[in-house]
């Protein structure tokens, strides 16, 4: 009898200490992975939900498209800017032309055969005058032509059918004292929409300028006003006005 107690006691304090040192054996920690994760994470972390990706693709396109609408607004700045430089560089030439022209403007009293001519005109509600003088910058090309070394030149709008406007340029050195015919006709510009001439004399600013009415006298100062399109194309948007200011230094 007390043997058997005794071989109980024993197999429980065996017992006991297997316990014991289950409970104070280290445990092993799972190894690291790629993602700093548990292995049993790791499926966890391997994609993207379609949730996430219908996100992300969301995203993308919002910002994809600000970016677009910016660069298309700058870029069609860009381009007026462009067109509207370009417009007013060839008015400035035109405006050019016209001043030397002018400024070497011919008239005396005892020739019949120089005049200075401004007519008044409107087409399209914009201004379409027309200017004929006589002028010493005329170049001659070769020394036999039957032509003088001044010439007479005319400047004027005029529109076709369709009602689209031409500025046109003619050049006459015959100078046979008919004022607007002969010589030989120039397009200039097809996007000048309107042409106006102002002429300053003893009474003031006037809009038109006969030298055989005037006591055949030039005006001191002529204005040139040159209207481009603008550069919207609503009909309500006024066209562009390019302003010039001209001396005749034979006229004081």
């Amino acid at each position: 009898m007390g043997t058997t107690v005794g071989s109980r006691q024993r197999a429980v304090g065996r017992l006991g200490s297997v316990v014991s040192a289950i409970r104070h054996a280290p445990r092993e920690r799972p190894l690291p992975t790629a993602y700093g994760l548990p292995p049993t994470a790791r499926g966890a972390a391997a994609g993207l939900t379609l949730v996430e990706v219908l996100v992300t693709l969301g995203l993308l396109a919002t910002v994809m498209t600000l970016v677009y609408g910016s660069l298309w607004t700058t870029v069609d700045g860009l381009q007026r800017i462009e067109a509207r430089t370009d417009r007013e560089q060839a008015a400035r030439v035109l405006l050019e032309m016209m001043e030397r022209e002018l400024r070497s403007a011919l008239l005396t009293g005892d020739d019949n055969r120089l005049y200075f001519l401004g007519e008044d005109g409107v087409a399209n509600d914009l201004p379409a005058d027309k200017l004929t003088w006589i002028h010493a910058a005329h170049v001659k090309l070769h020394w036999q032509l039957p032509e003088a070394e001044t010439a007479e030149v005319s400047y004027w709008l005029e529109s076709d059918a369709d009602g689209r406007p031409t500025l046109y340029r003619r050049e006459d050195a015959s100078r046979d004292g008919d004022p607007g015919s002969g010589g030989t006709v120039y397009p200039l510009s097809e996007m000048v929409l309107g042409l106006d001439f102002k002429y300053y004399g003893p009474r003031g600013w006037v809009d038109e300028w006969d030298s055989r009415l005037q006591g055949n006298s030039l005006p001191r100062v002529v204005q040139i006003s040159l209207f481009l399109p603008p550069e919207s194309h609503d009909p309500e948007v006024p066209p562009i006005e390019i302003r010039s200011l001209v001396d005749l230094p034979l006229a004081w």
